[in-house]
């Protein structure tokens, strides 16, 4: 998630890293069978906005639709 709660979906290709870009948040969804298990690190100054998140919520939804994940925006 970007300022102003920009929302984008992406694969997760593993193994491998996945590089966030200053002023991006994270959001995982595991829409397999099996658990999924990785590792993320910020630093300690990396200025989250929870308080934002908790007051407005994602913008996007990430549901179960006949089997299949589907990204669902949230109005």
């Amino acid at each position: 998630m970007a300022m102003g709660s920009k929302l984008w979906g992406e694969a997760l290709r593993l193994p491998g890293p996945i590089l966030m870009n200053l002023g991006t948040g994270l959001m995982v969804a595991d829409t397999g069978n099996e658990p999924l298990r990785f590792l993320a690190c910020w630093p300690c100054d990396a200025d989250h906005d929870y308080a934002m998140i908790d007051e407005r919520g994602f913008s996007l939804r990430v549901m179960r639709r006949d089997g299949s994940p589907e990204v669902v925006a949230q109005l």
